[in-house]
């Protein structure tokens, strides 16, 4: 808390204290609304009582097309109580569109358009970069581990943890 009586003072350490905090585990995520493949705008809130996995790549990269075959895997098994929500960051709607009528990627995919500052909010540096959001909207793992890098184990150690499992 400030420990000011001056507004503008108390606006700038709210500010800092929002951008600091703003990805530690345990808070709650940038929150978004973007565009499904079908246009419709979806947001975290469409996921609640869900654990969810969020990705941000781009369809031209050979690490996030690598990985998209793991998350196909993992959706298949898991989507009962994982959403897998990948967020692209092509320059155009339309590529996203063309990626998932070319395969059959049946989790939520969000073009970034809308909402363009959200790279910047979640600070992705490259494709693809992972968290996980808990069934209470929180950050569980800022950043989480790719699928190739133990994802599946951790999200059970992490439910077994919650009493989830």
């Amino acid at each position: 808390n400030a420990k000011t009586n001056i507004s503008f003072h108390k606006s700038v350490i709210t500010d800092i204290k929002r951008e600091i905090t703003k990805l530690l585990t345990g808070s709650e995520p940038p929150p978004f609304k973007l565009y499904d493949k079908d246009s419709v705008i979806i947001g975290l809130d469409n996921f609640q009582g869900k654990y969810v996995y969020l990705a941000f790549c781009n369809s031209f990269s050979y690490y996030c097309i690598r990985e998209f075959e793991l998350l196909k895997d993992l959706n298949s098994r898991h989507s009962n109580h994982l959403a897998i929500v990948t967020i692209l960051v092509d320059d155009n709607y339309q590529s996203m569109r063309d990626l998932l009528k070319a395969n059959n990627y049946s989790w939520t995919f969000l073009h970034f358009s809308l909402q363009p500052e959200i790279i910047r909010e979640y600070e992705v540096k490259a494709y693809p970069t992972y968290y996980l959001i808990g069934p209470d909207g929180k950050l569980l793992a800022s950043p989480a581990t790719s699928p190739l890098e133990g994802f599946e184990e951790y999200l059970f150690k992490t439910m077994q943890e919650k009493g989830d499992s």
